[in-house]
């Protein structure tokens, strides 16, 4: 359909075109000027297609020449406005580009940012991350929760901006949640976005938690932490050794059994969203009949019930 316009135009220009020819390059050039304009940067003239202009009208009278002329400058120039309006738009379209990720109900998202940076995307989340992401910065957009174990690179620090948060971090692996940051390595600067003079900044087992518009920093109490609302973390009939797998990717600790695991019939079936790490070891320690303990980031069970 382009090169028959093509031709429809050059036939036009050389003033051989039939009327049915010449009906379809007017009206196209009519339809593109009542079009509404944008914002478009300045175009040059094409030099084939004005010298074509030229020396279609140069045979007229002058006052013939001077209609003809506008006519075609007309065609022309709607032609170069749609020529510079694709371009613009294609420009504007890679300029703005952003990736974006987004999890469902039920699942979890795990990604790998351009950096290497590793991403566990919770349910009801969304990640945004622009075209220059691990060019000219390392920024991202977070909407909901995610668990980030970022690539190191001292030159370029890594920045989330979240619900109520900027993180910024050189390398480490932390939880971004709604109103709390945890960070399991590395150091990490939390700032307040609603007012950039309240910032922490934390290290191992520390995190930053929002409340009434403040931010302020605690030592991490892993039976106080809270899960994340990943879809895994609904479970429906699966084993305590599929268990002691989940919560400990989870809450990033160890979990030992004293004695060897024997579950043939009894199989876990809960909701641990938004739960305590204690009340989820409570609850199956309950079903199970297992006493437990915890040192130094690991849980210690025995006594399981055979």
């Amino acid at each position: 359909m382009q090169n028959k316009f093509k031709h429809f135009l050059n036939k036009y220009l050389l003033g051989t075109a039939n009327s049915t020819e010449k009906k379809v390059v007017e009206d196209f050039s009519d339809n593109l000027q009542r079009r509404p304009l944008i914002e478009l940067k300045i175009i040059q003239e094409n030099s084939k297609l004005r010298s074509s202009i030229y020396n279609s009208i140069k045979y007229k009278t002058r006052e013939r020449k001077r209609r003809k002329n506008y006519r075609l400058l007309s065609i022309v120039f709607s032609l170069l406005l749609v020529v510079g309006l694709t371009i613009y738009q294609k420009n504007i379209s890679v300029n703005n580009q952003e990736l974006t990720y987004s999890t469902s109900n039920e699942l979890a998202k795990h990604i790998i940012l351009p950096d290497g940076t590793a991403v566990t995307l919770s349910s009801n989340s969304t990640l945004i991350v622009s075209n220059e992401f691990n060019q000219s910065n390392r920024e991202i957009k977070l909407l909901g929760e995610a668990y980030f174990q970022v690539a190191k690179d001292a030159s370029r620090p890594f920045i989330i901006s979240s619900d109520n948060f900027e993180t910024q971090v050189l390398g480490t692996s932390f939880w971004v949640k709604r109103n709390i940051v945890e960070v399991s390595t590395g150091r990490v600067k939390v700032s307040n976005l609603l007012d950039r003079e309240n910032y922490v900044i934390l290290t191992a087992e520390q995190k930053a938690l929002l409340k009434d518009h403040r931010l302020y920093k605690n030592t991490i109490d892993v039976f106080s932490c809270i899960s994340s609302t990943s879809s895994y973390l609904m479970m429906n009939n699966i084993t305590l050794t599929q268990w002691k797998q989940i919560i400990e990717k989870e809450f990033d600790i160890q979990i030992h059994f004293l004695e060897d695991i024997i579950s043939t019939k009894e199989f876990i079936q809960a909701d641990f969203r938004n739960s305590t790490l204690a009340d989820i070891v409570q609850s199956v320690s309950y079903m199970y009949g297992f006493d437990y303990k915890y040192e130094n980031k690991t849980i210690i069970i025995n006594n399981t019930k055979k």
